[in-house]
């Protein structure tokens, strides 16, 4: 069987074979399982035995997928990115990385494994290599924890931050620090809030602050109102006249989403469904708000 190359690879998609096989696991195990055995055959058995990096990726996007339906098996997969790995280590030019594959993989996969076996979760977390990787899936498997022991949550956001800080690129470092803080605001706002104003990159704190605006309004909406306009305030020091436009804009729906929320509070839960399913905007909203209180009913 002649192997493929990267521009062939498209004609033996492996993707669907594993959406598929999520839509057939519980009715058709069997066959769902039999699909994914194809997909992992198919990344093994059809490129060429020197394309380490294809190799590996592929088989990084099977685990992936896989891990939303099957972690324990998703598990199984990283291990043949890991086999790759081995033949690398043999190479002596060392071109040649699978660390950020079997990152993302093993990103995922401790991610779905948090919802059944956070312990296990972290284990798996733990062995991811890419910093930013594994501050991301650290975060996520503390919003798990939260459910079960707010103390060990905190704890894992803790190692998720210190993870991120040891990330060398400014820009990236930055915004996975924001992404935490975002992740954070679920379930302590206050440190969320500390964390994202420590991010130096103006873009990056105006759109993390924006984004526990919003969760904020939920809880506290006076105090939404003041994050927003933080966010704002950071956006207008954004030195490019382009990126500056962007995040006001972005930051102006973010707004409309408070203010929509706000407003939401006040109207009747008969007609709140109505609503959401209409797709109302807070000037609507407000407009039947004032119909309705006029009309005394």
């Amino acid at each position: 069987m002649k192997g493929l190359r990267y521009g062939e690879w498209d004609e033996y998609p492996v993707d669907p074979l594993i959406k598929i096989a999520g839509e057939l696991l519980k009715p058709y195990p069997e066959k769902a399982n039999n699909l994914i055995d194809q997909a992992i055959r198919v990344a093994k058995e059809k490129i060429e035995i020197n394309e380490y990096e294809m190799r590996a990726g592929v088989l990084a996007e099977i685990a992936v997928e896989l891990a939303r339906i099957d972690p324990e098996k998703a598990l199984a997969v990283v291990k043949e990115i890991e086999e790759i790995e081995r033949e690398l280590d043999e190479e002596e030019d060392g071109i040649y990385s699978v660390v950020p594959d079997k990152a993302r993989a093993l990103g995922e996969i401790s991610v779905e494994l948090a919802k059944k076996n956070p312990k296990k979760a972290l284990a798996v977390a733990n062995k991811i290599e890419d910093y930013a990787i594994k501050a991301n899936a650290l975060a996520r498997i503390s919003l798990e924890l939260a459910k079960i022991s707010p103390k060990k949550a905190s704890d894992r956001f803790n190692q998720a931050i210190k993870t991120a800080e040891k990330i060398g690129n400014y820009e990236k470092r930055a915004y996975v620090l924001s992404e935490i803080s975002v992740e954070l605001a679920r379930i302590d706002p206050e440190k969320a809030l500390s964390l994202a104003k420590k991010v130096e990159d103006y873009a990056i704190k105006a759109n993390a602050l924006a984004k526990i605006a919003v969760e904020l309004a939920k809880t506290n909406p006076k105090k939404a109102k003041e994050v927003i306009t933080q966010a704002a305030d950071a956006a207008n020091n954004i030195i490019s006249d382009e990126e500056k436009a962007q995040a006001l804009a972005e930051i102006a729906v973010k707004m409309a989403i408070i203010d929509t929320m706000n407003l939401l509070e006040k109207v009747p839960e008969k007609v709140f469904f109505m609503i959401v399913e209409d797709g109302w905007d807070a000037k609507r909203i407000r407009e039947f708000l004032k119909n309705y209180e006029n009309s005394g009913s």
